[in-house]
């Protein structure tokens, strides 16, 4: 069983509001807002008209993510190729699992500081993160993997200051920036362009598929990152270990709001439900097909 130990109860978390928001504007680091509109290449089209590929979408309940793949010609490293385009250059240490040693990347401090400036504007914000005890960020913002410890610590010491309510505002907002880098930076447009034409079943399995076996270890930091099939459609579950609040969820929920919502179908309803332990923080979203 994935869950916890101990009594798990419901974590209240505001701002949930209905996952409509995408900022239209250039995306911090360079670039602007990315299309969502599914427009598929003639050549993948192509490849997708032949009488196996045919067969096998049309079963898109049941269809298997590895046989479309190879019916198309395509082989599996489509999808994991997403890994090198992802990585940041981790740390190998043996630090890497530990609570609160574990590094995470340097998006979630970014992206937050980003959405904080978006929101406040720099003095306010400024202002803001040096009471949280960040204040050098507002000066120099990190270009490599950072410690889950600080972006768990910036969220807890946020909060005090504006509120359950703008905090989960600005930690969606976060996620979604980060979204947004990875389409234009890390995800191969090849990759995008593939999913882009799949049936939804498919072409969510397989984003969350190469996520978790490339791209998932950039901000589960020292928790874990699993899916789960289920009657409604998938769950996703990132977990977290290190002391934090529940409104830390809002920060990935943005991210997988952003990317399935721009990659598998814009109108995918993604519902938050997490869930808190004595042990962790279960960030569970659900994708409801």
């Amino acid at each position: 069983s994935r869950q916890g130990a101990g009594m798990s109860t419901r974590a209240s978390i505001t701002g949930n509001r209905a996952s409509s928001y995408y900022p239209r504007q250039p995306i911090r680091g360079g670039g602007y807002y990315y299309n969502s509109q599914r427009a598929p290449t003639q050549r993948l089209q192509q490849r997708l008209k032949t009488p196996q590929a045919a067969d096998l979408i049309t079963q898109s309940e049941i269809v298997n993510t590895a046989a479309i793949l190879k019916a198309t010609t395509i082989p599996l490293a489509a999808a994991t190729a997403l890994g090198s385009s992802m990585a940041m250059g981790a740390s190998e240490s043996g630090d890497e699992k530990e609570v609160g040693l574990a590094r995470v990347g340097p998006n979630t401090l970014i992206q937050t500081v980003g959405a904080l400036k978006d929101k406040y504007g720099e003095e306010k914000a400024s202002q803001l993160l040096k009471e949280a005890g960040f204040g050098y960020l507002a000066k120099k913002l990190p270009d490599s993997m950072v410690q889950e410890m600080n972006f768990h610590n910036l969220v807890r010491g946020l909060k005090p200051l504006i509120g359950d309510e703008e905090l989960a505002d600005i930690l969606f907002n976060a996620g979604s920036g980060t979204a947004q880098y990875l389409l234009r930076v890390r995800i191969p447009g090849f990759f995008q362009e593939f999913v882009k034409i799949l049936p939804k079943k498919p072409a969510l399995q397989l984003l969350l598929f190469a996520i978790g076996k490339a791209g998932a270890w950039t901000f589960r930091g020292s928790g874990e990152y699993y899916t789960v099939d289920t009657k409604e459609g998938v769950d996703i579950h990132v977990s977290v270990l290190y002391p934090s609040l529940p409104l830390v969820s809002n920060f990935y929920r943005g991210v997988f709001d952003y990317l399935i919502h721009t990659l598998v179908d814009p109108e995918l309803p993604v519902v938050p439900d997490t869930n808190v332990d004595e042990k962790m923080i279960d960030c569970n979203i659900k994708c409801q097909l």
